[in-house]
């Protein structure tokens, strides 16, 4: 989820109710940020968004909320709000790669539609299992970029003869003349792949991945 959009509009929340309600004790606002932290509690399949959290929030209201009730509607409104927000307008960023911010909305212009957006720390496991099959021989980013696509969509790399060689041209995974250094872009089975790696120490790793359909 895109946390900084729940940062803001918990801001904009408490800043409405400060000038709805001035005279309030400080568990009055203990209990309106812990209804607002209901929203973190949500079924996610990667394609429906369920605000669990909201819903048992909505009840609790109308049972056992008999003071300050409609305050409380409105902060279950306001995390609604931002629940369908980060999940259905904004990508889903991790909170620690918000420095790549920027760039990555750069590159979310290029697509009409959007599956997912995923990003990538150096340390995680994941650049290990992308440059198991790679040397120094060969174009490093496109055989990461093939593995990642290949593990996407549950593809079993038979060898490395084959995932170099033979997987692209086999399976239809074609590059884009719109990639570039650094930045590759593949489409398989009508979806669209944009990597960004970047190289530290010289040593290469991908750094986030946008899915979906790029604008023609």
């Amino acid at each position: 989820m895109n946390y900084a959009i729940f940062l803001f509009v918990y801001f904009l929340l408490t800043t409405v109710i400060y000038f709805i309600v001035r005279k309030k004790d400080f568990m009055f606002w203990v209990k309106v940020t812990l209804l607002y932290l209901l929203v973190f509690i949500s079924y996610n399949d990667g394609y429906i968004h369920i605000p669990i959290g909201i819903l048992i929030g909505y009840f609790i209201v109308l049972k056992w909320g008999k003071n300050h009730r409609s305050t409380m509607k409105l902060t279950l409104f306001f995390a609604l709000s931002a629940y369908l927000f980060a999940c259905y307008v904004t990508p889903p960023i991790k909170i620690e790669n918000y420095t790549n911010t920027k760039a990555i909305h750069e590159e979310i212009y290029k697509f009409k539609d959007i599956e997912s957006v995923k990003t990538f720390s150096v340390e995680e496991p994941i650049q290990k299992k992308l440059s198991k099959n790679t040397n120094k021989d060969l174009d490093i980013e496109h055989v990461m970029f093939l593995t990642y696509i290949l593990n996407d969509n549950n593809i079993k790399i038979l060898n490395e003869h084959w995932l170099i060689y033979t997987a692209s041209h086999e399976l239809g995974i074609i590059k884009s003349n719109k990639s570039k250094e650094g930045v590759l872009i593949y489409n398989y089975n009508g979806i669209d792949y944009l990597g960004k790696f970047t190289r530290d120490n010289g040593n290469i790793h991908l750094k986030y991945v946008i899915k979906g359909k790029l604008n023609k």
